[in-house]
């Protein structure tokens, strides 16, 4: 069906129209009143996402999760005065070493970076081969999705190894793509 008119609004309208639609920090909003999240009634139809990026090595050492060393973290914040159930996902490009075991997670808010939302690479014995040559750099990236009840969280990239040795990272990001929302 047709969307009707669409306004540009620097926030989300207090009294919305069933199927009224706004766009919202570059996001095309469709307010749904028998929304199947009654919490998020904004089904966000398109738009970008919210991205940072570090093009910088940064180095992961440590066995708990950290920030990369270096160059980053990466970071992204919700907006103000928003929340919903919004998709994540991290990724870059990771120079392995020998024998090393990666995490790329991030923090939401107060809760701490998760295995479970993690990109995992994983490398026995000398990926280097008889001739010590390069190590292996792959591209890697996961999606997970959260329901982030409270606004203006800041998601932070955090990293982690298994201590046989520091992993270099390169190219690495954070994005958040609202998928319903609320105020």
């Amino acid at each position: 069906g047709q969307l009707g008119s669409t306004s540009k609004v620097s926030s989300l309208p207090g009294s919305p129209t069933d199927g009224q639609t706004v766009l919202f920090n570059n996001w095309l909003c469709r307010y749904d009143a028998s929304a199947p999240f009654s919490a998020y009634p904004w089904a966000v139809l398109g738009g970008l996402p919210l991205r940072d990026e570090v093009s910088g090595t940064g180095y992961t050492s440590g066995t708990s999760y950290a920030n990369p060393t270096s160059a980053g973290p990466c970071i992204v914040t919700m907006p103000a005065g928003i929340n919903g159930i919004v998709e994540v996902e991290v990724g870059g490009e990771i120079n392995m070493c020998a024998g090393g075991h990666f995490w790329q997670s991030y923090s939401v808010g107060g809760t701490a970076a998760s295995d479970t939302w993690a990109n995992r690479m994983e490398l026995s014995g000398n990926p280097l081969g008889p001739d010590d040559q390069q190590a292996p750099i792959v591209n890697l990236s996961r999606k997970a999705r959260h329901t982030i009840s409270s606004t203006g969280v800041t998601l932070t990239e955090k990293t982690r190894e298994n201590g046989a040795a520091d992993c270099e990272l390169t190219r690495r990001y954070l994005e958040l793509m609202p998928l319903f929302i609320g105020t």
